[in-house]
């Protein structure tokens, strides 16, 4: 997933150059790992937080690596389902103003790793799309409670699950899982 032209966009040029010349180090996976943990041990185990889970894990992290964690948004598919957002592109203009009636999702990305703290609590909730539900149930495991995966396995064909921000089409997803707790 090639997020530079949405970082250019929404920030500057010289900041997705910043980005794309950033390389992830050991450290940096390790604090992507324990920055959410941290973050699913304090956040309320609520469905539907990817919004606000997203935006303070990115925060968080920002004070343990060099480059900035990016929340990026857009919508959500599983098994060609689409369980969150839209179908039709997104533009700047749809998050000029407040928005309720906006049904899409977030997570964030830092160099080439996704990180995603809601979407098992939301698949797993009773209360989340049952195609996400049973995706999830089918492809990772009951102890898995946050979902990090290299960005560039997205476009992988396997699990059945596709994100689509304002300019990529995300086929698939493959990932590894925070442990709970």
């Amino acid at each position: 997933m090639d997020i530079r032209p949405l970082i250019a966009a929404s920030f500057s040029p010289k900041e997705a150059e910043a980005y794309a010349a950033y390389s992830l180090s050991d450290a940096d996976r390790a604090a992507l790992t324990a920055t959410g943990a941290d973050l699913l041990k304090h956040f309320p185990p609520i469905p539907a937080a990817c919004l606000p889970m997203s935006s303070l894990h990115s925060v968080v992290l920002e004070k343990h690596v060099k480059q900035k964690a990016y929340v990026v948004v857009g919508s959500l598919y599983a098994d060609r389902v689409r369980v969150f957002g839209e179908d039709g592109e997104l533009d700047g203009k749809r998050f000029s103003q407040s928005d309720p009636s906006w049904d899409g999702h977030g997570w964030i990305v830092l160099g080439d790793q996704l990180a995603d703290a809601s979407l098992f609590r939301t698949a797993r909730s009773g209360k989340g799309h049952p195609a996400l539900a049973a995706l999830v149930k089918r492809e990772v495991s009951p102890q898995a409670a946050m979902m990090i995966c290299k960005a560039s396995d997205t476009e992988k064909r396997g699990s059945g699950m596709r994100r689509a921000t304002s300019s990529h089409r995300i086929r698939s997803m493959a990932w590894r899982g925070v442990p709970e707790g």
